[in-house]
């Protein structure tokens, strides 16, 4: 038997609980950040990206390659078929396509509570702005370039 083989034999045998997305849940505490800690050779490792790289023979220090979740998925999942290789730049269009991602539930803008528009051009194409303090920065601006000595 081959150590991956044992790995993921050991990956399976962690007692779990399947919710109604199918997502496997382990009945050990996750971080603060949701994510869960496993300990192998007195070295701590991400279950979730442990089964990514066993079920991908992806290596585990290559930072390159991110683990990605499905939707809907939880964070503790470690099913590999929630799971999949991916970048940074993925994982974050994905949190934003699903509405997970830490901005996506801001309407309106903080400095002067506006809504927020997303129609852009160039290279800021479709980033969200405040039209109205958008066009108070441009007064203050044309201000400034005026009144310059």
């Amino acid at each position: 038997m081959k150590a991956g083989e044992f790995a993921k034999e050991y990956i399976l045998s962690i007692h779990k609980t399947i919710n109604e997305n199918g997502c496997w849940i382990p009945d050990l505490v996750p971080t603060n950040t949701g994510y869960v800690l496993i300990t192998i050779r007195q070295r701590q490792y991400y279950l979730h990206r442990v089964v990514l790289c066993l079920w991908y023979d992806i290596d585990y220090d290559d930072n390159k390659i991110e683990t990605r979740h499905g939707y809907n998925c939880s964070k503790a999942c470690f099913n590999p078929e929630h799971l999949q290789p991916g970048t940074a730049k993925q994982n974050v269009a994905d949190s934003v396509k699903y509405k997970e991602h830490a901005n996506a539930a801001k309407i309106c803008c903080p400095k002067c509570r506006g809504p927020y528009s997303t129609i852009r051009r160039g290279p800021s194409k479709g980033k969200r702005f405040c039209k109205p303090c958008q066009i108070l920065a441009r007064k203050i601006l044309r201000h400034k370039k005026k009144f310059k000595l």
